[in-house]
């Protein structure tokens, strides 16, 4: 069973492992009914759950920075039009004046 998975696991094109994970818990449950029909429950013990591999986690790829630019323009473009007593509170700040007029010195 061993030297089975082996040799799937380094063909080439070499076995991903999302496809070796799932064949070995397609063989693990075939195992579990075995054993329960069969009454031998060695047969559920071949396969255990430390015996799955997890899958690698892999961090997405780096936006290109046209894409960083576009995204950022969208955001803020997003962000401007649903907020538009944001702005006219930042014209506010930006001249000095509050709600209540403008700047007294």
């Amino acid at each position: 069973m061993l030297g089975w998975m082996s040799r799937r696991r380094s063909q080439a094109p070499p076995l991903a492992t999302a496809s070796y994970i799932n064949l070995l818990i397609a063989l693990r449950c075939i195992f579990n009914e075995l054993a329960y029909i069969e009454q031998l429950p060695g047969l559920a013990d071949l396969i255990r759950r430390v015996d799955i591999p997890r899958l690698p986690h892999r961090l997405p790829r780096p936006l290109t920075s046209e894409q960083d630019q576009l995204l950022q323009r969208e955001f803020v473009c997003l962000w401007l039009r649903k907020t538009p007593a944001v702005l006219s509170l930042s014209r506010y700040t930006v001249w000095g004046w509050t709600a209540a007029g403008p700047p007294t010195q």
